[in-house]
C-alpha cells in the first residue's frame, strides 16, 4: 500500500510461483468499500487498523487470498501533509543531505517516542512529534 493523500492509499498486487495470469481481483478494506481493480485507490474516513484482504484468480481457474494489517495514519478528512515516495538524501564524507521540507531525521527517544527534525528556511530546528516507523 503506497500513501498518497490523507487516508487515501493506492494498492497493487503480484503473484509469484505461477505462469498462469491473473484474471480475477476481489480486493476488500475491512468495513469499507471494495474493488475488482487490479491497482485500486481507496479512502478511508478515520485512522486506525484496517484490515486488507486480496483473493485473485488465475486463468487456470487457481484461487489465492492474502491479508494484511493497514494502520491508517490520518483520516480524508483530517489535515496532513504527505511527502513524495522518494527519499532523496545523499551521504558524502559522513554529511548527511536532506532535501525538501518533507524530509527529516527522525530521531528515538529514550522514552520510545518518535520525532521527525527539520530546519526551517530562517534555520530553526523543529521536532515534530510523528509515529515510529
Amino acid at each position: 500500500a503506497v500513501r498518497v493523500d490523507c487516508g487515501t492509499y493506492t494498492f497493487s498486487a503480484q503473484l509469484f510461483g505461477t505462469t498462469s495470469p491473473i484474471v480475477d481481483y476481489d480486493w476488500s478494506f475491512g468495513d469499507y468499500l471494495s474493488s475488482t481493480d487490479a491497482s485500486p485507490t481507496q479512502e478511508f474516513p478515520n485512522a486506525g487498523p484496517v484490515q486488507v484482504c486480496l483473493t485473485v484468480t488465475t486463468s487456470d481457474g487457481c484461487e489465492v487470498r492474502e491479508c494484511m494489517g493497514l494502520n491508517v495514519s490520518e483520516g480524508v478528512d483530517d489535515d496532513c501533509n504527505v511527502c513524495p515516495a522518494n527519499v532523496m538524501a545523499e551521504v558524502e564524507l559522513g554529511d548527511l543531505f536532506i532535501n525538501d521540507d518533507c524530509y527529516g531525521v527522525i530521531l528515538q527517544s529514550p522514552k520510545g517516542n518518535c520525532f521527525r527534525i527539520q530546519v526551517t528556511d530562517n534555520g530553526e530546528v523543529v521536532a515534530t512529534p510523528i509515529s515510529c516507523p
